[in-house]
Parts: structure tokens; C-alpha cells; sequence
């Protein structure tokens, strides 16, 4: 289900601060690669590990050999041609490019090379080039000595037909089939209320091609939500919108166990950092902003045909029908969002608002494994809103019981001499 990883403006020391590394998994289009992960302050790293080609299907657990994978991108090149200068004619079609990507360039200490052909463009419908292509020369405009930008210009301006001459370099082919994988892990943060500064990953110029920096803000943690995993060996983690998802599996369940606690505390501190800071921002919007974070909720449809097949009943809670929910609680409010909100507008339209002064904590529990959840009865036609947290479900449930016993301390009692 999903962690606990929201914010309820406390502090914490510098000396908490959690650095992990060691060997995963990650799943790219169906197909586990394993990786190396280092967990920095608020910030996953995720690089392939040099042997990943045998390790794709590990374990047996995907062997449906008609999955797409990112290395299908790759054509093999003959042995022949390889460190071979060849002359490539190509023919752009009207309104459309080369149909390539390039990286390198001599500020790099790199050739100017193919990373990618786009499929049933100009250069694919040659077939006669590849990814890891040197492009020495195009039209006879020498590129040996080119920067990234001079190439890009010579190739923009070479007209319809292209002449490349180009030299395959066979050792850069597993760099780039890498970057391709990788580049499918994780996603990229919007700036907002909740991020003033930019993230903490290196800067774009340090950044490594085969590495992905998955920024940790606002994320959601969760354990058995879209991946069922009985051997509890699989970290899930989603990006803010909802869109992305990087899943992560470890060797054994007591090392999952480890980095999902590690990841957690990770995601909590950067939460809590980014509401004290947007807090000034949000006290006219939506008041004060109390707790904010992930829970998992069960639609109410489900729970009622659940309550009247069992009513009362202490049932285990399945992951099935559950469903990531951003919770905030306010000084006057209970409001639910289907994505972490990341602008004013955003906080401002919760898909679901419960008024505190009508609303209570019906219970909350802990189950045998250390997964918690608590029922808060909304006074609403959808009557009993359940919500599941894993791991410390305690500060949201303290802070809305208290803020519901205030809200109901301060009401006129039925005593009260003023006027209604």
C-alpha cells in the first residue's frame, strides 16, 4: 500500500539525513534491468549496470519474448563495416528532417555520433546507418574538429540530399544502448509552490548520459499498489502527477524492506521542507496547512458493497481497489487531490473538501505487519471515507483528531446563551 510520506511541519536534524547504495532492478517497458542506486538527500540516482544484457529476464519472471524492450532500437552491424569509412547518401523527404539524433562534439572529447534513428524517417529508410555512426563529414564539410552546435547547424543546412560520411565505432554502441533504457526511468519536477530552487542533482553539464536522477519531492512510496509482489521484494515510487512510476526490486525482502523505509524518511524530509516553504504562500488560499502527504484510499462504492457483505468485520485491507490519494489537512478543512498540487490554482481545486466542524475520526488501527489505516466519517452521502498509511500512520491521525476535538470544543453547546 501506500507510505506515509507526508509533512506535518516538524523538523528534523541535519544527522538524519539517509545515503543508501547498492544493486536493484528497475522495469523499462516490461523487462527488468538490474542497476545500481545510490539515494542522496532528495534525489534517487539509477545507472544500468555494465551486465545488464544478462539479466533482463531475471529470475523467469517475463518471458514473453514478443515484449518490445528499449534494445530493440538497436540494429546489429555487420563486422564488416565496423571502423570502416562509408558514404551514405540520404534523401529528406518534404518537411521532415534527417531523422537522427547526435551527441558529442569536441568540447566533450567526443565524435560527433548517431545516438538514435527515428524509425521511417530519411536516414532508417536507408539502411545503411547505425547508432554509434561517427559522422566525419557532411557534404564535404569536415566535423572531425566540430562542437555539438557547429554540427548541428551543418546538418540543418545540408539541404535535401545529404551526403554522410560516417564510420561506425563499435565500443560507444553499449554506452548509448544504456542512455536509451535509462532514459525511460523517472521524470522531471515543475516549478511551483512546493519548488523554489532548483533540485539537488548535479547540474545538466555534470550530469551522466547512462544515469537518471529522480527527484524525490512529493513522490509517492507504495508497496503491492500496481505491482503485485507476494515475495515483497518490489519498491514502487510515482511521480507527483501520478504520471510516472519507477519500480524498483530488490534481492530480498528484508533489503526492500531497508530502502522503502530509506526512501520514505528521504521523501518525508523533502516534503516537509517544501510546505514550511510554501506555507506563507498557502495560508490565504487554503489556510494552514497542517499535514501533507500520499495515503491510499478505498472508493466508497467498494467499501460500502464491502460493509454490507461484512459489516464491522477486520478484514486484512487488499491492494486491489485502492488508489494513491494526496491529503492535506487545514486548520478548517479535509481536502483529498488525485496529484500532489503543485501551484496555487492546484491547491485550490481539490477533487474533495470535508468541512473539519463535520467531520470525525471514526478509528484507526494497526495491522499485524505494521500497516495502518483509520476511517473518518465525513457527514457526507458517501458516509465512511477509509484511508490506508503504511509505516507510521500516528501524526496524520493525531493532528486530525486534534483538530477535530477543537473544532468541536469551540461550537456553541446546547447551554449556550448566544443567539443561533
Amino acid at each position: 500500500m501506500v507510505e506515509n510520506g507526508g509533512s506535518s511541519g516538524g523538523s528534523e536534524s541535519p544527522s538524519a539525513t539517509c545515503v543508501r547504495s547498492g544493486l536493484l532492478e528497475t522495469l523499462v517497458r516490461g523487462v527488468w534491468y538490474r542497476v545500481h542506486c545510490s539515494l542522496k538527500d532528495d534525489y534517487l540516482s539509477v545507472c544500468l549496470d555494465d551486465g545488464y544484457d544478462a539479466t533482463t529476464t531475471l529470475n523467469g519472471t517475463l518471458n514473453n519474448n514478443n515484449v518490445e524492450t528499449p534494445n530493440s532500437d538497436f540494429t546489429e552491424v555487420p563486422e564488416a563495416i565496423a571502423n570502416q569509412k562509408r558514404v551514405v547518401q540520404v534523401v529528406k523527404s518534404d518537411n521532415n528532417g534527417l531523422g537522427i539524433s547526435i551527441k558529442g562534439g569536441i568540447e566533450n572529447n567526443m565524435p560527433i555520433l548517431i545516438s538514435k534513428i527515428f524509425k521511417g524517417m530519411a536516414a532508417d529508410l536507408t539502411e545503411q546507418l547505425y547508432v554509434g555512426d561517427a559522422i566525419l563529414s557532411v557534404n564535404g564539410e569536415d566535423l572531425k574538429d566540430a562542437t555539438h552546435e557547429e554540427a548541428v547547424k551543418a546538418l540543418k543546412r545540408a539541404g535535401k540530399m545529404v551526403q554522410l560520411e560516417v564510420k561506425y565505432l563499435r565500443e560507444v554502441t553499449p554506452y548509448f544502448r544504456k542512455a536509451s533504457i535509462i532514459s525511460e526511468v523517472g521524470w522531471e519536477l515543475q516549478r511551483g509552490y512546493m519548488v523554489e530552487a532548483p533540485p539537488s542533482p548535479p547540474s545538466p553539464q555534470r550530469r551522466r548520459a547512462d544515469t537518471r536522477y529522480v527527484p524525490l519531492l512529493m513522490a509517492c512510496v507504495a508497496k503491492n499498489l500496481r505491482h503485485n509482489d507476494p515475495e515483497e521484494r518490489t519498491i514502487e515510487i510515482y511521480s507527483p502527477d501520478g504520471v510516472h512510476a519507477l519500480a524498483l526490486r530488490a534481492p530480498c525482502s528484508s533489503t526492500a524492506a531497508s530502502w522503502h523505509r530509506a526512501v520514505h524518511a528521504a521523501v518525508r524530509r523533502a516534503c516537509r521542507a517544501a510546505l514550511a516553504r510554501a506555507r506563507p504562500h498557502l495560508r490565504s488560499l487554503v489556510g494552514e496547512v497542517k499535514y501533507a502527504g500520499w495515503l491510499a484510499r478505498r472508493p466508497p462504492q467498494e467499501h460500502q458493497q464491502q460493509v454490507g457483505a461484512s459489516a464491522g468485520s477486520d478484514e486484512s485491507d487488499e491492494a486491489e481497489g485502492w488508489q494513491p490519494t494526496f491529503v492535506a489537512i487545514t486548520d478548517r478543512e479535509l481536502r483529498l487531490y488525485e496529484a500532489a498540487p503543485w501551484s496555487g490554482e492546484a491547491w485550490c481545486a481539490p477533487s474533495e473538501c470535508f468541512s473539519l466542524a463535520a467531520t470525525r475520526l471514526a478509528w484507526w488501527r494497526r495491522g499485524g505487519a505494521g500497516a495502518g489505516a483509520l476511517g473518518v466519517r465525513a457527514g457526507t452521502a458517501a458516509g465512511l471515507l477509509e484511508l490506508d498509511m503504511e509505516g507510521s500512520p500516528k501524526p496524520a491521525v493525531f493532528i486530525l483528531h486534534n483538530l477535530l476535538s477543537a473544532r468541536v470544543h469551540s461550537l456553541p453547546n446546547e447551554t449556550s446563551t448566544q443567539p443561533l
